[in-house]
């Protein structure tokens, strides 16, 4: 059973009574709904992995597999990610200028 104990009715607009909208799920649902049609088409699925394991994908994937054994076994994130990163970036090889 719910009730509401009004002390001063006067004051009501003062603290008004949060009502959920209902728009924030229909938006919500329409970009959920666009993100899966989205991920269905492999092309688009494929440029998506690209930009979250940029690089070549074996040591990116060897990497972050490393970085969760990491974290796993207690190693700090910051140590963690740090040697994530030096895993990374240990065999790519900078271009020389020509100047």
């Amino acid at each position: 059973m719910a009730y509401e104990i009004s002390y001063s009715p006067q004051e009501n607009h003062r603290y008004p009574i949060f009502h959920p909208r209902k728009k924030l799920s229909k938006w919500l649902l329409g970009v959920a709904l666009a993100a899966v049609t989205a991920l269905a088409i492999p092309q688009v699925r494929r440029q998506i992995g690209q930009a979250l394991l940029p690089g070549d994908n074996e040591t990116t994937r060897e990497a972050v597999t490393a970085f969760l054994e990491d974290v796993r076994q207690g190693v700090s994130i910051p140590d963690a990610f740090q040697a994530f990163c030096r895993e990374i970036v240990k065999d790519v090889e900078v271009p020389k200028n020509a100047d």
